[in-house]
């Protein structure tokens, strides 16, 4: 490791705060780029994703710069721009709206494909590497295989986040291949809470099914439905990935391959089911004594009951993820890791753990939470 100074977008999201961890432990400078108000807010905002991982002694050696991806220039400064291209030793590009709603159509856009352009017009002509993370999720509708060098098979998209991180990657790899910067991109799936401890930023997406079963209980009886069905196949796969498991794997693969132009897949190996995850939710209800039961019905002709419509309409933006997943290749990344950073077990023991994390901290955010704790 020649320079030392690692730029990271995206430090306090749920992938970027590991990556920050496991950066200091591999010895990098981090300088972050952070939208806060205030150098305050910044700071304790740092300090808050910084103890997730026990590391809030390390916030002095954290450099915070003020901006947005999404401004020209990343909203620097002509001074902090300059110096900033003149000292960087590694880029990793993080930062993204993660949000399916339609009503923020715009800012997925301006954060995900703009942001990804300031940040390519940042590391143009430097010889420091640029690491970006996209997504898994790039296939879109695609069914089967998806390889790891694919990009563009003709797929529609189930939103525009998913849209959004497809074309961010496309400037990406356009400006790899016409030689303009090297590095590499990682596509992680869908990201939870750490194999050790459940430990994560913020309770997104996934947690949404798992918050659900919560509601069940505290309702009880008063909802008025034995069984709610969800249309899918007990066979359908979730690609679920512990957030400790994709730092360090991504790490891994920078330090052994290095800027290798390569796309690499973080995701599972072999993943976890529907059924799996339906039969760990009736197994919660059950220790309730809660007599609502969740089913995976292939189809369904009667229309929905009260019940099943309130939980359709809870889960209404992941509704497209019911009814298929691609299967995402590994060749780059397992070759990458030589055999290290094996995938942790994720069976139902684990899908109880990050459960009970996220409702230890009432499924508020670490910021959240470190303000109902002041």
């Amino acid at each position: 490791m020649q320079n030392p100074k690692l730029f990271l977008t995206g430090a306090t999201g749920i992938m970027g705060s590991w990556v920050l961890s496991e950066a200091l432990d591999r010895g990098y400078e981090p300088i972050l780029l952070m939208r806060d108000g205030s150098p305050e807010q910044a700071q304790q905002r740092m300090k808050a994703v910084l103890s997730l991982a026990h590391r809030e002694h390390n916030l002095d050696e954290v450099r915070i710069l003020q901006g947005d991806v999404g401004t020209p220039r990343l909203g620097l400064t002509d001074a902090e721009w300059d110096e900033l291209r003149q000292t960087v030793g590694t880029i990793i590009h993080c930062a993204a709206s993660t949000t399916f709603s339609r009503k923020k159509d715009d800012l997925v856009l301006q954060t995900n494909v703009e942001g990804t352009r300031h940040m390519l017009e940042l590391a143009q002509g430097l010889d420091a590497p640029f690491y970006h993370v996209s997504t898994a999720y790039v296939a879109g509708t695609r069914e089967g295989i998806a390889r790891e060098h694919e990009l563009d098979k003709g797929q529609s998209f189930k939103n525009t986040y998913e849209r959004s991180k497809f074309l961010a990657e496309g400037l990406v790899r356009a400006s790899m291949d016409a030689g303009k910067l090297h590095g590499a991109v990682f596509r992680p799936a869908i990201i939870v809470g750490a194999a050790s401890n459940g430990r994560i930023a913020q309770f997104l997406n996934f947690y949404s099914f798992l918050r659900l079963l919560q509601g069940l209980v505290q309702l009880g009886g008063d909802i008025g439905q034995d069984v709610i069905r969800f249309q899918t196949s007990r066979d359908t796969t979730k690609n679920i990935v512990p957030v400790d498991w994709v730092a360090e794997a991504m790490w891994t693969a920078i330090s052994n391959d290095g800027p290798s132009g390569k796309t690499y897949h973080l995701t599972h190996p072999n993943p976890v089911t529907h059924g799996m995850l339906v039969d760990f939710a009736n197994e919660y209800l059950a220790q309730f004594n809660c007599r609502t039961r969740i089913e995976c019905v292939e189809s369904r002709d009667e229309p929905r009951s009260e019940a099943e419509q309130m939980v359709a309409d809870s889960l209404y933006f992941f509704k497209d993820y019911l009814t298929h997943e691609a299967y995402y290749d590994r060749t780059n990344l397992d070759t990458a890791l030589k055999g290290s950073a094996p995938f942790p077990t994720t069976d139902t023991e684990y899908v109880h753990k990050i459960f009970q994390y996220a409702a230890s901290q009432d499924w508020l955010n670490v910021f959240e939470s470190q303000l109902s704790s002041a």
